[in-house]
């Protein structure tokens, strides 16, 4: 009889940003060192930012002026 292995998926971040017609504008992988995300090259409007850590995704708008 053999064993069953599992091993741990590495678990990684991204996140996404969204404009008000839900097209994706901006799309990156998060590092470990990153502790700022650049909307410099926005322009002013309403978005979402979706963050995806594994199977969790969490979401929040924001306005870029």
């Amino acid at each position: 009889m053999t064993g069953v292995q599992t091993c741990a998926l590495p678990i990684y971040a991204w996140f996404e940003i969204l404009d008000v017609l839900g097209n994706v504008v901006d799309r990156q992988r998060i590092t470990a060192t990153q502790t700022k995300i650049s909307v410099d090259h926005l322009s002013s409007g309403l978005y979402v930012v979706r963050m995806h850590q594994g199977a969790e995704v969490t979401s929040q708008r924001f306005i870029k002026r």
